[in-house]
């Protein structure tokens, strides 16, 4: 999917007349995304760039959930989460790549507050926040790491240069799982204001 105005000229024009007439929004309803390429999402002062998943229950009463399954995300800005944000029940992530999104204030590709975030074999490069958490901005939740995942090249302006895990009273927590097949977490190139490559508040836990 790409939108009629390129990335960069839609954040040099800051209008919601120019920018992007692109972005998924979703509310009260679980998602499913696979096989696709988002290109280009930005608006200036939303948070998710390419999408926007609204927490609710859905039509049934049931919790609502956001998988992406090979989905691309590149070339996107908002407000927080250049890419993505999210506030269902449950964010699934599994054989994605984000690359090159950014975010004025929180999380340049993802920003993620409650209900937990597992990642599996994706790829962050070259995602920038103005503020925290150059790839990964993650606030009073959980944040899993499974398999091959790779952040590289990604940029904070404040703490956080590819993850920032925040919260009070240890709410939020970092766990890494590299299997015994030889899968790797790679942090490499990343930089920010402190913590170049991660900046956690709340329990640790590196496999």
């Amino acid at each position: 999917v790409k939108v009629p105005v390129t990335y960069a000229e839609a954040k040099a024009a800051d209008d919601l007349s120019t920018a992007s007439d692109f972005r998924v929004i979703t509310s009260s309803s679980s998602l499913t995304l696979q096989n696709m390429t988002l290109l280009g999402g930005y608006l200036a002062s939303a948070s998710g760039g390419a999408i926007e998943h609204i927490a609710g229950i859905g039509s049934k009463g049931n919790s609502t959930h956001l998988t992406l399954d090979h989905v691309t995300i590149a070339d996107s800005g908002a407000k927080n989460g250049g890419a993505l944000s999210c506030g269902t029940n449950t964010l699934t992530i599994k054989n994605s790549v984000f690359r090159n999104n950014y975010a004025s204030q929180n999380g340049g590709a993802i920003d993620r507050s409650s209900r937990g975030l597992t990642l599996e074999d994706v790829t962050f490069t070259g995602n920038t926040a103005g503020s925290s958490g150059g790839a990964i901005h993650v606030w009073q939740t959980g944040l899993t790491l499974k398999g091959d995942c790779l952040f590289e090249n990604n940029t904070a302006g404040g703490s956080g240069g590819a993850i920032l895990v925040n919260s009070t009273n240890n709410a939020s927590s970092l766990t890494t799982t590299a299997p015994a097949d030889g899968s790797e977490i790679i942090f490499r190139g990343n930089s920010a204001g402190a913590g170049g490559a991660l900046w956690v508040s709340g329990p640790l836990t590196l496999n």
